[in-house]
């Protein structure tokens, strides 16, 4: 009976692993597939569901670390797994950040993970050789999360767009959107994007169309602006013509 809930504990150990080292691995060549593929559109995720994945990650990472710390049973590809965990998590992090956080939450939760991933290297990480190349591996992308995270928690809050006005072209196809850049003490800016009406909304995600910056001014212009469609290919503002078609 030991014996079989032993084994139990130990496939449950070695999937989870296994898991966490693919979901890991996977992240970033997703993002960079899709980057890739839709290089003319933007996808907008949900912050709750970022928000989600984030603490799945750093959760995933802190059972394997409660599992292994009860289960000394060996596997040979196992401890050579998670010396290579903490580099890879390092750069999973980067593309992570690359999403553009919001919430400090999600920065805490991005944290956990490195740590935790950083816990299983140096603990249950083997050979030893691997896992000293690994931890050298580990300095300049580390770095990075460092720095990404530092700022991230010293701008959050800092800098929020807000779209003021919308302005659809006569035949609809695409819109003007003005916006305010509110950057608090730092002042702000007043920006307007055209965007082509296409948008699929899928509740955890949205895709767009990349918003083409027609004008980046002073803050609080807004207010004052005389923006409109001279045709379907021409904006006016302030009374200075851009043509999107070009």
């Amino acid at each position: 009976m030991k014996q079989k809930k032993s084994l139990k504990n130990s496939l449950l150990k070695n999937h989870l692993i296994f898991l966490l080292f693919v979901l890991t691995i996977l992240h970033p060549i997703i993002s960079i597939i899709s980057t890739q593929f839709f290089k003319d559109y933007v996808i907008t995720w949900s912050s709750i569901f970022i928000l989600i994945i984030d603490f799945f990650f750093a959760l995933l990472a802190l059972i394997i670390i409660v599992i292994l710390s009860n289960d000394k049973s060996e596997n040979k590809l196992i401890p050579k797994l998670l010396a290579l965990i903490f580099p890879l998590s390092l750069v999973n992090i980067i593309f992570l950040y690359s999403k553009s956080y919001e919430s400090r939450f999600e920065i805490l939760a991005l944290i956990s993970y490195s740590a935790c991933t950083f816990f299983l290297s140096i603990a249950y990480g083997k050979p030893t050789a691997l896992k000293i190349i690994s931890l050298i591996i580990s300095i300049v992308p580390g770095v990075v999360v460092l720095l990404f995270s530092y700022f991230g928690i010293m701008m959050i809050g800092w800098s929020e767009n807000t779209v003021v006005k919308k302005i659809d072209s006569p035949n609809r196809k695409y819109y003007v959107e003005l916006i305010d850049n509110n950057q608090g003490a730092l002042g702000g800016a007043t920006l307007i994007n055209v965007v082509e009406g296409f948008e699929i909304d899928a509740i955890i995600f949205k895709i767009t169309k990349k918003p083409r910056r027609l004008y980046d001014g002073k803050w609080g212009e807004f207010n004052d602006m005389d923006v409109y469609w001279k045709d379907d290919d021409v904006v006016v503002i302030n009374d200075r013509e851009y043509d999107i078609s070009k």
